[in-house]
């Protein structure tokens, strides 16, 4: 046939892919490979594709024993090499520290859900004469193509890996293995850190496009999306697996892109690209799908996050937060019946519902760490608020999670923009959610699955993709921001073999080192990579009290989160002060000090704990802590000093939005907590 531009575009790209457009025939198709938990037998007509997908998914990973060992790396190759020391029966957690605060916490949040026997740094060996490995977000803005093909490659035990990935593929149709779903990522993106992880643990083939313009938060045209598709079912129409049907072999696509995940429609309106993409055909009014699409986007370390929770962590409790009336269609989605749902898995539930479903009721709760693996929330409102049955809550009031957690949240536009921090979306990824289901745009209510059956969908097996999309909808609004095959399998297999990594230097070595020789934030750091907030806490408490000159503002600042999440949130208001000007600033930080100070507002507050809010004013909703700290203040000093604190605040803030939101908080009498 003759070749256009564009089709051989699409021909170079398969076969960096590992595709060659020579396969392109007929594929041969072994039908009694499709669920390779019994491949001696068919499956059930019956049996809801979902549920075919969980089992295989869950078949994979029980198949591979764990290595019970954490391993942290900083530079690309390390990465890369350390990938390559996975096999088909053995895997163990990489993570990547970029030097980043926010990389370090992902790291400790990692290990507290995790709970690992060790936690070790690993460096590649180099070569005398080979340059020095980047550290840090630049090293890994993009990949060498042979080394990501060596990585997947070694890691199926492939002995003579090809740049094509043709060894790979073979091997693995000679091994009777068929690839749950394709990668799609970038050579040129930081988010292959992420797909290189999931396309080795599941044995999936990676397709690369070109890198996206823009960012997770931009925008793209349908004719964009409808590209990106057909180049998706280009490379999967050269493989010889079904892919175009569900129930048939390949079954989801992770798009690991730092590309937009919002598509223009008409009006301002927008769809998701993770329900677009997996759906023949072109246009914005399809109903068919082929596969379900998952989304993760950020840095390396972000990306890699979000893979690593997925295949290594299993939820052991969920938090239900049910903010809706009792009526129907509200009702459909209750937090009591998803709690009865999810009780036989074996997880623990901590429940709050009606008449615990106020917005006080969160903001009290969310004074203390949330330890859930699960999160299910019902709320109404905005990208930037969300309310309750009665009252309304802001994006600072989202609780500091002390696991990795997945979410379903039932609430439109939280995910308009997912990286930015002052909105719903990006506060909960922050916190450490690394599989999201939620809107890009007004949904509807009937968009979402009612949270009882999502709950049930999912631990029934049904991988996360598909659990929380609705069967048979056209595509639409609901964004999957996360590993679509992230499935719920408890009891996988940790083992007892060491690391296959030489080398590797345990965290904390030379704990008792730094402690005693007053070097206390990089100890206190080093606790926290392991976990230990407890004795950070412990440590914290005894330096305030004994040694409070040793309580710089890098120590103060280290100590904050593990405090809060050791249960002494009443520790955070006396580090506080400690702060560095810009530290105090910090937007973290802030939101420590207001979600662990809120329950004490109610009742005459201490005056320092007053005058730290009113110095901390978060600029992102100056409206609500200027309402809430007002109160307080009139309970405490009276009106008139009141109205002064409000001439203060108005000094302060020159942003018309800040200064009318400050004006409407000045004017608003309504009593604390409401």
């Amino acid at each position: 046939m003759t070749r256009t531009p564009a089709t051989l575009a699409i021909a170079f790209l398969l076969v960096i892919a590992g595709v060659s457009p020579a396969q392109d025939r007929k594929p041969e198709i072994n039908p009694d490979r499709i669920v390779p938990l019994d491949p001696t037998k068919a499956p059930e007509p019956e049996t809801p594709a979902p549920i075919l997908l969980g089992r295989r998914i869950a078949a994979l990973k029980q198949a591979a024993e764990q290595v019970n060992t954490v391993v942290i790396v900083s530079d690309p190759d390390s990465y890369l090499a350390a990938i390559s020391a996975w096999r088909p029966n053995k895997r163990f957690p990489v993570l990547i520290d970029d030097g980043s605060p926010s990389s370090r916490e992902a790291i400790a949040r990692f290990v507290r859900g995790y709970q690992p026997k060790s936690v070790v740094r690993w460096t590649a060996p180099v070569k005398p004469d080979a340059p020095k490995p980047i550290v840090g977000p630049d090293g890994f803005a993009k990949v060498d193509l042979t080394k990501y093909a060596a990585a997947v490659q070694a890691a199926w035990s492939v002995e003579k890996p090809s740049i094509d990935q043709t060894a790979l593929l073979d091997a693995w149709r000679a091994g009777g293995h068929v690839p749950p779903g394709v990668v799609v990522t970038s050579s040129g993106d930081a988010a292959w850190a992420g797909g290189l992880a999931l396309a080795a643990a599941y044995g999936q083939p990676t397709l690369f496009v070109p890198a996206a313009a823009g960012n997770i938060d931009w925008q793209m045209s349908p004719s964009e999306a409808d590209t990106l598709e057909k180049s998706i079912e280009s490379g999967c129409a050269l493989m010889k697996w079904r892919w175009n049907a569900l129930s048939d072999e390949i079954e989801a696509v992770t798009i690991s892109l730092n590309c937009a995940e919002r598509i223009a429609k008409t009006n301002n309106e927008f769809l998701a690209l993770s329900d677009r993409i997996g759906r023949p055909g072109t246009g914005l009014e399809i109903k068919e799908r082929w596969a379900w699409a998952g989304h993760i986007f950020g840095t390396a370390s972000e990306t890699v996050y979000m893979a690593m929770c997925s295949l290594f962590m299993s939820p052991r409790s969920a938090w239900i937060f049910d903010g809706y009336p009792d009526s129907v269609p509200w009702s459909n989605y209750d937090g009591t019946k998803t709690q009865e749902i999810i009780k036989p898995s074996g997880i623990t539930v901590e429940l709050l519902d009606k008449p615990n479903g106020s917005a006080q009721a969160w903001r009290v709760r969310a004074s203390r760490v949330v330890d859930a693996g699960l999160i299910f929330v019902n709320t109404k409102g905005n990208q930037d608020f969300f309310d309750f049955e009665p009252g309304q809550c802001k994006p600072g009031d989202v609780p500091m999670l002390n696991v990795p957690a997945a979410l379903h949240l039932v609430h439109s536009w939280s995910l308009l923009f997912p990286s930015k921090r002052d909105l719903l979306g990006g506060r909960w990824r922050e916190r450490g959610v690394f599989a999201y289901a939620g809107s890009v745009h007004e949904p509807f209510l009937h968009a979402f699955v009612p949270t009882p059956n999502a709950a049930g969908r999912f631990l029934t097996g049904a991988p996360f993709g598909a659990s929380m999309r609705v069967d048979g909808m056209h595509m639409w609004k609901i964004a999957i921001l996360a590993d679509p095959l992230y499935s719920f399998t408890p009891g996988m297999k940790r083992g007892s073999d060491a690391l296959p990594l030489e080398g590797a230097e345990p965290v904390g070595a030379n704990l008792r080192e730094l402690l005693t020789s007053d070097k206390f934030e990089e100890g206190i750091n080093l606790m926290t990579l392991l976990g230990r907030d407890q004795d950070i806490a412990k440590l914290a408490t005894a330096l305030l009290d004994s040694k409070p000159d040793k309580i710089t503002s890098g120590v103060a600042r280290a100590c904050i989160l593990p405090c809060i999440r050791a249960g002494k949130c009443e520790l955070v208001a006396r580090l506080y002060p400690s702060l560095s000007q810009d530290a105090a600033k910090d937007g973290i930080m802030r939101d420590a000090l207001w979600l662990t100070t809120y329950p004490a507002l109610e009742h005459p507050a201490d005056d320092a704990v007053l005058n730290l809010l009113k110095a901390n004013i978060r600029p992102d909703q100056v409206e609500r802590d200027a309402k809430t700290l007002g109160a307080a203040w009139r309970a405490k000093f009276g009106a008139a000093a009141a109205s002064q604190l409000f001439k203060d605040l108005q000094g302060r803030f020159t942003d018309k939005s800040q200064r009318d939101g400050l004006e409407k908080a000045s004017t608003d009498n309504t009593p604390w907590g409401r």
